[in-house]
């Protein structure tokens, strides 16, 4: 029994991912320069990179015809499950971000199989719109005539997996860290005026649950140094984040006669162990 339990949760990425690369993610043309239209956690140059880092320098950009919202569910076999950034198509809407050039199809892939919840979509080059700051790029921005020539890819949420979140799908605090400390970067790198703001504000869905998940809530600057002007900017648009989202507790039992730590992901097929996690508290 517990064996076919396993495989049937081991097996769901299968026809997902079999799915996501026959139609959602088209073959690219390697004879024109690729660019792939961050918007959430691809702005953050950290998250970027650990996908594959031999990217492009990130550029800010505004991308017209998209609106972006909390609506990207993801699933997990493993772990407590959230709902991330995702994007839809909307012709009067616009959102900020980045794009950043890819070497090969190679690198797409690798990029295709982080966002495996998503289809990538062309986007015309009119559509793409380059931010310049205070602070020079120095010429690492192409020109306008290479642009032109460029084929430019976002990521547009599965229709099946586009859902706001829940008490089971929440909005993650480490998640909007990666997501708003990027677009601090990008702010300040660059000289951009209000480009973090923008971030929280061409955004659709704060209302929903939110965690606090930071390792330290009371203490976040310990592990993310970019805390507090996180804060500050939701704090501008959303007044009442910080009351609104809740911690999860995990309750610790004793076994043996020693303490050991239950994660809310483990799932126990004994059946001997359990976890509860309290919200609001």
């Amino acid at each position: 029994m517990y064996l076919k339990l396993l495989l049937s949760v081991c097996f769901v990425g299968g026809p997902l991912q079999i799915y996501a690369h026959s139609i959602c993610h088209p073959q690219p043309n390697e004879n024109r320069p690729n660019y792939i239209v961050g918007y959430g956690s691809l702005i953050n140059l950290v998250s970027k990179n650990k996908t594959y880092p031999d990217t492009g320098v990130n550029i800010p950009v505004n991308v017209t015809g998209f609106r972006r919202t909390w609506t990207a569910r993801g699933y997990s076999n493993f772990s407590l499950s959230t709902t991330y950034l995702g994007v839809e198509e909307l012709p009067d809407s616009y959102i900020n971000g980045v794009i950043f050039s890819v070497p090969n199809a190679g690198a797409i892939q690798k990029y295709d199989e982080r966002e495996r919840y998503y289809c990538r979509v062309k986007v015309p080059y009119e559509h793409i719109k380059i931010l310049r700051g205070k602070i020079s790029d120095n010429g690492a921005f192409p020109t306008d005539d290479e642009l032109k020539g460029s084929d430019f890819w976002i990521y547009v949420t599965i229709k099946r997996f586009s859902e706001y979140p829940n008490e089971q799908y929440p909005i993650v605090q480490s998640y909007v860290d990666i997501f708003i400390g990027g677009c601090l970067q990008m702010e300040r790198k660059y000289g951009l005026e209000d480009y973090a703001d923008d971030c929280v504000t061409h955004t659709t869905g704060w209302e929903y649950p939110w965690v606090n998940d930071r390792l330290h809530p009371r203490r976040p600057f310990a592990y993310q140094s970019e805390a507090g002007g996180i804060d500050r900017v939701l704090g501008k648009y959303l007044p009442d984040h910080k009351t609104r989202t809740y911690i999860e507790r995990i309750y610790y039992l004793r076994s043996s006669g020693s303490l050991f730590n239950i994660v809310p992901s483990l799932i126990a097929t004994s059946g001997l162990v359990s976890a509860c996690i309290i919200g609001n508290i």
